[in-house]
């Protein structure tokens, strides 16, 4: 009989393999804008398609300023973040309002609107709505 890893093990493995091409020289790669990515509010998500997820930048206007946020955010529910794993694209309106506030009360306290190294990491959201 073949060895079948369960899913939690598919799951480990996705992110080791995601980790393994994560180097300090390159950290998680570049945001649109050019800027380093982090591992985001939530750390590495795993995908249904094998990827793995941390920011999910979405361009926004801020006072007639394009600019990148993240769209997970701690302020999503668990419906949500699972949008946001198991679809490509643009956010639903309702995940671009709250990601967009997030952002603002961020940058108001003269903060990145990305989590920054030092930061709490935040678990995943256990409520549906």
């Amino acid at each position: 009989m073949r060895y079948k890893p369960t899913q939690s093990q598919d799951v480990k493995k996705s992110i080791l393999d995601a980790m393994k091409l994560i180097t300090a020289e390159d950290g998680f790669g570049k945001r649109l804008d050019g800027t380093n990515k982090s591992k985001g509010f939530f750390g590495l998500l795993p995908r249904p398609d094998g990827r793995v997820s941390t920011e999910l930048s979405l361009g926004v206007q801020f006072d007639g300023v394009e600019t990148l946020i993240p769209s997970l955010v701690p302020t999503l529910n668990k419906r949500e973040v699972e949008v946001l794993l198991t679809t490509d694209g643009v956010p639903p309106k309702d995940i671009q309002r709250k990601a967009a506030k997030y952002a603002k009360e961020r940058i108001s306290q003269g903060k990145s609107p990305f989590w920054q190294s030092g930061e709490k990491v935040y678990p995943l959201p256990e409520n549906e709505f």
